[in-house]
């Protein structure tokens, strides 16, 4: 009978689990962009042609091509955001990147913490692809669409979100001065 009776899963475990899940989706978001930046350097050369045809003007594919070649490069511009919190500039690896977060304590909050830290991570990075696919939506749009200010919000929410931990020193160094970030790995 005690065979049969299952261990809740609690919230604490699901956190302490959904480590791996986190940084697995952010590395595969990294891949993403540099995929998608390649497609759509293409999709801007295309552009190019159908300028010289008269079809459309010269400064849509130019913004294009920058947002394409801004895309292939964030694929390596993430992970250097990632790495220079902990001073190391080795292979984007998010699940070693909070590694320093103290996980001492006997019920696993640190695990926890790290791994909700991770997940701020993985929905920066997704809101860092999303802005950019906005910004180039912009560009077939025209600006008077309102998605360059969207575009913008998400890009800038995006990197202080992969750069979680040094957001919560900045603002809490900023508005409670002498506060005890050692949580953080600080």
């Amino acid at each position: 009978m005690r065979g049969l009776i299952m261990d809740k899963l609690t919230l604490l475990d699901m956190f302490k689990h959904g480590t791996a899940t986190w940084s697995a989706v952010s590395s595969f978001v990294v891949v993403l962009f540099w995929c998608v930046g390649c497609w759509l350097s293409f999709l801007a050369i295309v552009n190019y042609k159908n300028a010289a045809d008269g079809k459309n003007g010269i400064a849509k594919p130019i913004i294009q091509t920058v947002i394409a070649a801004l895309m292939v490069a964030i694929s390596r511009f993430i992970p250097i955001l990632s790495e220079t919190l902990n001073n190391k500039a080795a292979e984007f690896s998010p699940q070693s990147l909070l590694s320093d977060i103290p996980t001492t304590d006997p019920m696993g909050l640190g695990l926890a913490f790290t791994s909700v830290l991770l997940f701020v991570q993985m929905l920066g990075t997704i809101a860092l692809f999303r802005g950019f696919m906005m910004l180039w939506e912009a560009t077939n749009k025209g600006a008077g669409s309102g998605l360059i200010g969207k575009s913008w919000t998400h890009i800038i929410g995006g990197v202080l979100a992969v750069n979680i931990q040094l957001t919560i020193a900045t603002v809490a160094s900023t508005f409670y001065p002498g506060i005890d970030l050692s949580f953080l790995g600080f």
